[in-house]
Formats: structure tokens, sequence, C-alpha cells
């Protein structure tokens, strides 16, 4: 049986582009995937929600999540009441 081997493991950080950020505006709610979850690349990192629709945020790379930077860009703001309601859900997230 062949296996792949990682030839190195590496920290990156995922966010979002310039241009993504301007397209999207600003954010009613933003809902990172959990610590420990693992991602595969070209799928959800994270759930955005700027007023007009809900969609993932699609990941570059595979891996899996280490830290969430609780802190986000100035002038966007995150409507906690949304996340409150996921954490009492036990909800995780789409994807």
């Amino acid at each position: 049986m062949n296996r792949l081997v990682p030839l190195f493991v590496a920290k990156i950080k995922l966010g979002m582009t310039t241009i993504a950020t301007a397209i999207a505006g600003q954010l009613v709610a933003f809902t990172p995937k959990k610590v420990g979850r693992k991602v595969k690349e070209g799928k959800s990192c994270a759930t955005v929600e700027p007023g007009k629709w809900v969609g993932p945020a699609k990941s570059a790379a595979a891996g899996e999540v280490i830290e969430v930077k609780s802190t986000l860009v100035p002038g966007t703001e995150v409507a906690t009441a949304y996340e409150e309601k996921m954490d009492a859900d036990g909800f995780d997230g789409c994807g």
C-alpha cells in the first residue's frame, strides 16, 4: 500500500482578500471552524454572512485549525447573537 507522507508541516494564515471583503461589504456574522477541526483544500474554513448572502470562505490549503483570531478588521462587527445561538445549538458551521 502506498502512503503519501507530508514533506513538511507549516502554519499558514487564512483570510479574505481585499477584493473579497470589498465585494462582501460589512459582515453581519463570521463563523470560523473551531480549533481542532480538519479542513480540506477547496472546502469551507468559515462561514461568512454579509448583509445580502451567506456562504463559505474556502480554504486554499488542507490542514487542522490550531487557532482562531478573535478580532476582525476594524470597521466590521460580528453579530454575537448569531454566534451565541449557534453555540447553544451545537452548530459547528457549514461544510
